[in-house]
């Protein structure tokens, strides 16, 4: 999917162009097998059902959170009289949401960018009920601002989201089997990296910064972030391009240079890998809705 696809949301008769949205019902009945083109998260908030992911079946709980991604398909199917959900919709390219630091945490990208490997498709864990009190309430302040439509509902949804998603994180980090040591020890390098994404960087530096040599520093910074130091760099710079692109009037040269490219035909050409588009179709067409869901 080009990454200028957003959702527009047709809720009673209204249009709205924002790609994230928030749908909480007093009662989730069954529904067909179906899949989507955006990212869904599912937080069951009370009661239990069948649910087939993938044509997996698992039986869902109070707690249980599900990530699912573009393309699976997905049902639910004997659900009880009190089953609940919240479901937070999101298309990950359209948000311009900073990342700063929260690549430390494992479980930011299995949310985020729903990264998963062949085998697990989609991302399942819960939340005990210490967590779920403050979850509950973060997920109560989301399908508010969504539904006051009140002048700055989008920037306190973004944040709230932003909120949520650290949460998760930590969450899914402390439980999972992954040992922690290895983010920590990452740390130094990566607030590095979003610091100075837009200088030349040598792998050299950052084995200074981390105190390693290049064959550790390269294995423990894939095993933090599941890619290269450079191809991190590479990632913060296009997402700075990204920001640029939607909200100023500067030139592709322009904002080549700003975000830390020589050449304007490279950054065109690295743009394009990463994003699915181009920066001029990218800036001609964001704002545009080209995905359409009903919520009906």
């Amino acid at each position: 999917m080009v990454i200028t696809k957003q959702i527009q949301v047709i809720s009673k008769g209204t249009a709205e162009h924002f790609a994230l949205y928030v749908r909480k019902e007093d009662f989730q009945p069954e529904t067909p097998y179906h899949k989507h083109d955006f990212i869904e998260l599912v937080i069951v908030l009370s009661g239990r059902s069948g649910q087939i992911i993938d044509g997996r079946r698992t039986e869902t709980t109070v707690g249980d959170v599900f990530v699912i991604p573009r393309g699976i398909f997905h049902s639910y199917c004997d659900c009880s009289d009190d089953f609940r959900i919240v479901n937070i919709l999101y298309v990950p390219e359209s948000l311009s949401m900073p990342v700063l630091d929260i690549n430390l945490l494992p479980g930011f990208e299995a949310i985020w960018q729903n990264k998963m490997d062949e085998e697990q498709r989609y991302l399942a864990f819960h939340i005990s009920e210490k967590d779920f009190p403050a979850i509950l309430e973060m997920v109560q302040n989301l399908v508010n601002e969504s539904r006051s439509r009140e002048p700055g509902y989008q920037f306190n949804m973004l944040g709230g989201f932003m909120s949520l998603l650290g949460k998760l994180a930590r969450i899914y980090s402390r439980d999972c089997s992954v040992s922690k040591h290895r983010y920590v020890n990452m740390a130094g390098v990566i607030t590095y990296l979003n610091l100075n994404f837009r200088k030349p960087v040598t792998i050299s530096k950052l084995c200074t910064v981390a105190g390693m040599s290049k064959a550790s520093l390269m294995r423990n910074f894939n095993l933090a972030t599941g890619t290269t130091p450079l191809q991190y760099q590479l990632q913060l710079r296009i997402r700075e391009a990204v920001i640029m692109l939607r909200s100023s009037a500067k030139s592709l040269g322009e904002v080549a240079f700003e975000v830390g490219f020589s050449d304007v035909n490279y950054f065109s050409r690295q743009f394009k890998k990463i994003t699915g588009c181009s920066p001029g179709i990218y800036r001609r067409e964001a704002g545009k809705n080209v995905q359409m869901i009903s919520l009906e």
